[in-house]
């Protein structure tokens, strides 16, 4: 089983978020498991994500908030950085874990409309490369 982390800035709400969608993208493969942190402690949502993730049958019940500190010692076959600052202070994890950065806009306390940008830039850029980073 391949494990992937995503790495926000802030609140957590793009990590968990991230980990919601490409769960749900990649349930035919079941060798992939998706994990989300968030650098600081805040365990909100954004109200507008949880409408998406909702729409997209995604359990809410299942998505617990996490901080890097909760994820610091387990073992991950990559590591997606989500934001600038997580990829400036992303930590060196106990293990050598390839880490790769990929660029997506703030949506913890945004409008629908860029919650929703969010998922369309997510299926559009960070699945192939997560695809071709674990082939």
């Amino acid at each position: 089983m391949k494990k992937v982390l995503f790495l926000s800035a802030g609140t957590p709400c793009r990590a968990v978020m991230a980990k919601a969608i490409m769960t749900k993208d990649f349930i035919e493969q079941n060798d992939i498991e998706f994990d989300g942190a968030g650098i600081e402690d805040n365990q909100e949502i954004n109200e507008n994500a949880m409408k998406i993730l909702l729409e997209e049958g995604v359990d809410l019940s299942t998505l617990v908030p996490k901080t890097l500190s909760h994820v610091m010692d387990n073992e991950y076959d990559l590591v997606v950085t989500i934001c600038h600052y997580s990829k400036e202070i992303c930590p060196v994890f106990p293990h050598n874990i390839p880490t790769i950065h990929l660029e997506f806009p703030i949506i913890d306390s945004e409008d629908e409309k860029t919650c929703r940008e969010f998922v369309a830039k997510l299926r559009r850029v960070a699945k192939p490369v997560i695809q071709k980073e674990l082939a």
